[in-house]
């Protein structure tokens, strides 16, 4: 019955449209170490690369074979990545590309370089608003960091996403009940919830995977509660059986196709 309340806000306030966004990953690098995530710098095994503008534009392209003009640019936090991505970026507006952003805590001039380039949106989850299991899982960086910067992207011009990570070890109910409130509280263009996937070389890697129905139950009440938001059904869903159209039976209307090439 909640999905049901969710997918008929979605079409009334919606209609019944679906968002196919692409997904080009610039860089493998990161200077982040946390403890969930695979591209963290201390997870030695890992493959890294970096695309050059051509490369990334070549992947956009490739996703316009399939009408899909909308692309995200999701990477860890890489510095040297910016330049490519800001060309690349520049080049795609001139052709009618919408382009979102997903590359983490950069300094600001890095996001005002990346804003007049003509990027569009910006996807900044702050993960958990629980401050304490943020510092365990992000060490080194801030929760208040993480929203001083969405704010400032905001101010930028930037539409702005955000968004949490069900089932991070040590979360509880209310931690995550938190977190819905701070979603709410930030009124973004966008918000996502994703499960808590372990991965290989983190520090969480041994940890339970976060609980898909919860996933799928907090992507429903922000659909409810914030009717006029875009919800992605995120590709971390694609590690259960209804994949992402789970996300979309539960109120989301983006899903995402990865054009990042063999590197």
């Amino acid at each position: 019955s909640l999905f049901q309340a969710a997918k008929r806000v979605r079409d009334e306030k919606l209609g019944k449209k679906v968002y196919v966004r692409a997904v080009v990953e610039p860089s493998s690098y990161c200077r982040q170490n946390c403890c969930y995530c695979p591209m963290r710098v201390g997870n030695k095994a890992l493959k890294r690369y970096r695309l050059t503008s051509d490369e990334i534009v070549a992947a956009a392209e490739r996703a316009a074979r399939f009408r899909i003009y909308t692309v995200l640019f999701e990477s860890g936090e890489d510095s040297h990545a910016v330049r490519h991505i800001e060309s690349a970026t520049s080049r795609l507006k001139e052709r009618g590309y919408e382009i979102i952003l997903c590359l983490g805590d950069l300094k600001k001039d890095h996001y005002k370089k990346l804003r007049d380039a003509g990027a569009d949106a910006y996807i900044l989850k702050f993960e958990t608003s629980d401050k304490e299991l943020f510092e365990k899982s992000r060490p080194g960086t801030t929760l208040k960091k993480r929203l001083e910067n969405l704010e400032y992207l905001r101010e930028l011009g930037f539409r702005i996403s955000t968004g949490n990570i069900v089932g991070l070890p040590h979360q509880s109910i209310e931690s995550l009940i938190d977190d819905i409130e701070l979603a709410i509280d930030i009124n973004p263009d966008m918000v996502s919830a994703s499960p808590f996937i372990p991965a290989y070389g983190t520090p969480f890697e041994q940890s339970t995977h976060g609980d898909v129905d919860l996933t799928l139950n907090t992507m429903a009440i922000y659909r409810i509660t914030m009717p006029h938001t875009k919800i992605p059904s995120v590709s971390a869903l694609e590690y259960y059986s209804q994949g992402q159209l789970g996300g979309l039976n539960a109120g989301a209307n983006v899903v995402t196709v990865n054009f990042t090439p063999d590197t």
